[in-house]
């Protein structure tokens, strides 16, 4: 599987990760950093947290698909 299909087939979590990383991160700023931190900082410590979430998001997705072939693999091989 190549680098495209497989953020193809994963999308959605990468997305929803990302957008919810993006309220926690204003949210994190607005309330934990002090108002004389420049705006790039803010911006930037923003776009840390998104992308932290959506590779949380991606790791979940993976662990749940991988969850899944292995307990259909115990249920195949139980079946026989």
């Amino acid at each position: 599987m190549n680098l495209v299909a497989y953020f193809k087939a994963r999308w959605k979590p990468l997305v929803y990760g990302f957008l919810v990383g993006l309220i926690a991160g204003v949210v994190r700023v607005s309330v934990f950093v002090p108002q004389q931190v420049p705006d790039s900082a803010r911006f930037f410590l923003i776009a840390q947290i998104a992308v932290a979430f959506s590779a949380l998001g991606l790791f979940v997705s993976n662990y749940l698909e991988l969850r899944q072939r292995v307990f259909q693999k115990v249920k195949d091989s139980q079946s026989k």
